[in-house]
């Protein structure tokens, strides 16, 4: 059998019919795509298609969500995707008035003719995604405030921190030569920094490094003060103005939340009189009454009323950490006797240096002193090494380096030579 004849006359020809076919439905598609019709600006429309593609709801389930203010499922970041690509009220009405075949337009003009169909979409697609966002958002403020709080807390009941200054004080009291009538009473937190500078006559031993030394062997509890003091880093990183412009931004949602609630009541309200001014026309009365339903006011308001009312009482709570942790960090600042406009920022990071600082130097002093150890253990070994050898009753040199027997306690030793 030629099995190069078999593949040229059948394997060839059913590739080339492959190919053909994969052409075709490549050509399908393509034309599929040349076809649909695309009304506002071709990348935004390709953008928002591909956003849109990410949400398993349907279009008009979509704008149902919207209209009825629930999320129905969309998560926060599918509804800040969708939020993106809004249309303008020119790209509604461009898409709206289209007469043609509404099966050929695109997917975002689509998606554009169910959204533009809810009335005032765009701030309440906002207050919407400020709802779902609100929660994460205003817990992120709620833990600055708690770094702060706690932070101010840790620094005025930290012992471990208020011997360390002492020691810090007397030293420099010390190194500047000052007798007990010139002597200062306090310093800056900055101050603290530059221990770490400050060198000796030997340009390798700093400030910092002596006072660790000294630590070490008179308060070696102290070492560890950094345990007393974990949420300064934490507050150093924090920053009221930041907390509160973004406790700003919460504000400005809320307002927006209640403006559109107002909006709603008011139109439900006016629809509720015209119905007690037409309740003489009973069929009015009913198609009316319909109409409201319809809409969905009456549950996208009580959603809304809800959604605000608590937002206001998570806000109040906001508002009220954010006037005692202001509180708190004055009184440290008062405390340490720094200025109280002083930004807190820059003194829980001056704080925070002078932590890692201090652990720095700390691995210093630690590995230069084992280094030390075993400087003085290879000089025993060396030593030992170099004394006489004794020798044994048949006169074999024995090399002894420590003793066979330990001294033991007293008690041991009366013991033993009560034996004896």
């Amino acid at each position: 059998m030629d099995m190069d004849e078999l593949e040229a006359l059948f394997f060839a020809n059913q590739n080339t019919s492959s190919e053909k076919k994969n052409s075709s439905r490549g050509q399908t598609k393509a034309l599929k795509r040349k076809q649909a019709v695309t009304l506002i600006d071709g990348k935004r429309a390709m953008n928002a298609a591909i956003s849109l593609a990410r949400v398993k709801l349907s279009y008009s389930e979509i704008a149902d969500a919207v209209m009825k203010f629930d999320p129905n499922g969309l998560t926060i970041e599918q509804l800040i995707g969708i939020n993106e690509f809004l249309p303008t009220s020119e790209e509604a009405a461009t898409v709206s008035g289209y007469t043609g075949d509404k099966e050929k337009l695109g997917e975002a003009e689509k998606f554009i003719l169910e959204i533009a169909k809810v009335k005032r979409y765009a701030p309440r697609m906002e207050c919407l995604v400020y709802k779902l966002s609100f929660t994460s958002r205003s817990a992120e403020v709620a833990a600055s405030l708690a770094h702060l709080q706690k932070a101010g807390e840790e620094v005025k009941g930290s012992r471990l921190l208020k011997t360390l200054l002492a020691m810090v004080l007397k030293l420099g009291n010390t190194l500047n030569g000052s007798g007990e009538s010139n002597e200062i009473k306090g310093f800056t937190v900055d101050s603290l920094l530059r221990l770490g500078h400050t060198k000796a006559v030997n340009q390798k031993t700093t400030v910092l490094h002596y006072l660790v030394r000294l630590v070490k062997k008179n308060h070696p509890q102290v070492l560890d003060f950094q345990a007393e003091l974990r949420s300064v880093p934490l507050a150093s990183r924090e920053s009221f103005d930041t907390i509160d412009e973004e406790f700003k931004k919460l504000e400005r949602g809320l307002t927006s939340l209640t403006t559109e609630l107002g909006l709603l009541e008011k139109v439900c309200q006016d629809a509720n009189v015209n119905l007690v001014d037409s309740q003489a026309d009973v069929w009015l009365l009913v198609n009316e009454q319909q109409a409201v339903e319809s809409l969905g006011l009456e549950a996208t308001i009580k959603a809304m009323q809800t959604a605000a009312s608590d937002i206001e009482t998570q806000m109040k709570t906001l508002s009220d950490g954010i006037t005692q942790a202001r509180e708190e960090v004055s009184s440290v600042l008062d405390y340490f006797g720094e200025d109280p406009k002083r930004n807190p920022t820059e003194f829980f990071t001056t704080l925070a240096s002078f932590c890692t600082m201090f652990q720095r130097a700390r691995n210093e002093v630690d590995a230069a002193d084992e280094a030390a150890q075993r400087a003085e253990r290879l000089k025993m070994r060396r030593s030992m090494s170099a004394r006489p050898l004794s020798k044994s009753n048949n006169g074999t040199a024995l090399k002894i380096s420590r003793p066979i027997l330990e001294r033991s306690q007293t008690t041991g030793d009366q013991r033993h030579s009560d034996d004896n």
